[in-house]
């Protein structure tokens, strides 16, 4: 919620004041002229100036400002279906005293300029009253029509600025969620390649892998409630989760990076590519008995960025193939997201037949991040 201070409220005052001199020395500077020529034209001599001013200038800044009170008359009793009698009766009688008070400021200033010594000032308002009344009523009915337009104008703004705010607490709700299911599941794996170790005995590379993953789960909780960090950085997370991953497939497991140094400070979301290497050794490299190779790649298209991961595994039947997992789940609602329609994932899935291996690469608006020169560095120097 946003407060004004004294000095906001005093400043958005004057400019409102100022917009409606303006408004209505539009229909005064008409009557002035209209009837400064009439008065040259009836007369022998030129008519002074100030008398029209005198006589059609204050009764337009009469309703300028009378403005402001029915505005604010409307805010309070607004006219709209279905009629409530308290509003209506409420209007007649401001229509009425509006009128009314028009009427006698129009009446003062031509009385002063013209009729002083020919009528009564009582004569003069009773006949300007009557003679104005069919235009200050849709005078008066249309400003209360214009508060009710700026009214509404005001609560649709506030609306969708609420229903906007709401919209961004939910997807930043639910992008937290899926990290928070990312981040068990990521663990839950880590751990049970641990306790295949520790069942085997391999007590060293157990407690080995114990502290390499303490290193990658001090970088998750290092970095936050943050969505998207540079491709750098995903990198090295992604270089420490697989060193932990090459622990398990020993030398069955072959890595190879294919990243454009000139995409390293892009922004992508944070763990996105863990899942994806997760995918690609769970159905590729690990039904393959003499193991495989897993690639990692990223380069500039046009406006975007392609980022890949890609195995030399088996392929996927297409029956496992149509099914997404937790992993890539996420990936996909992470993006919606964070970029709606300007992200994809696809999942080019094939069998033996058709040269076994899969491929899932990400299409990412390319944004710029400001990451320190060391570290686009070390992730240059790691690809």
């Amino acid at each position: 919620m946003h407060f004004t201070s004294p000095a906001e409220r005093q400043h958005a005052t004057f400019w409102r004041a100022r917009l409606l001199l303006i408004f209505w020395s539009i229909p005064a500077a008409f009557s002035i002229v209209e009837r400064y020529v009439y008065d040259v034209e009836g007369e022998a001599t030129t008519p002074a100036f100030w008398r029209v001013l005198l006589a059609k200038g204050p009764g337009w800044y009469a309703w300028a400002a009378m403005t402001p009170l029915i505005f604010r008359l409307a805010q309070r009793y607004p006219l709209r279906a279905p009629l409530d009698r308290t509003a209506v009766i409420v209007h007649i009688l401001g229509c009425a005293i509006a009128c009314l008070l028009h009427a006698t400021v129009w009446a003062l200033g031509n009385w002063i300029a013209y009729y002083r010594e020919i009528e009564g000032f009582a004569s003069l308002v009773s006949r300007a009253l009557l003679g104005w009344l069919p235009i200050s009523v849709p005078i008066y009915f249309g400003l209360v029509g214009g508060a009710h337009w700026l009214l509404l104008d005001r609560a649709n703004r506030e609306s969708a600025q609420r229903a906007a705010a709401l919209e961004g607490e939910l997807a930043r709700a639910q992008l937290q969620s899926l990290r928070m299911q990312l981040h068990p599941h990521f663990l839950f794996n880590a751990l049970n390649t641990i306790a295949v170790l520790v069942r085997e005995k391999e007590t060293d590379v157990a407690v080995q892998l114990i502290a390499r993953l303490g290193d990658v789960l001090r970088r998750v909780l290092q970095t936050g409630d943050v969505h998207e960090v540079p491709l750098s950085e995903e990198l090295t997370f992604t270089r420490q989760y697989l060193e932990i991953e090459q622990v398990r497939f020993a030398d069955r497991l072959r890595v190879r990076w294919e990243v454009e140094a000139d995409v390293v400070r892009m922004l992508v979301p944070h763990l996105v590519l863990q899942p994806l290497v997760e995918n690609a050794l769970r159905h590729g490299i690990a039904h393959r008995e003499d193991g495989g190779q897993i690639e990692i790649g990223a380069r500039r298209d046009g406006g975007r960025m392609l980022l890949w991961v890609r195995d030399n595994g088996p392929g996927y039947a297409p029956a496992i193939g149509e099914r997404s997992g937790i992993g890539l789940a996420n990936v996909r609602g992470r993006l919606v997201g964070l970029y709606g329609d300007a992200a994809t994932l696809t999942v080019e899935a094939r069998t033996a037949d058709d040269g076994a291996g899969c491929r899932a690469t990400l299409s990412l608006p390319l944004r710029p991040a400001p990451v320190a020169p060391s570290a686009v560095s070390e992730a240059a120097a790691h690809v």
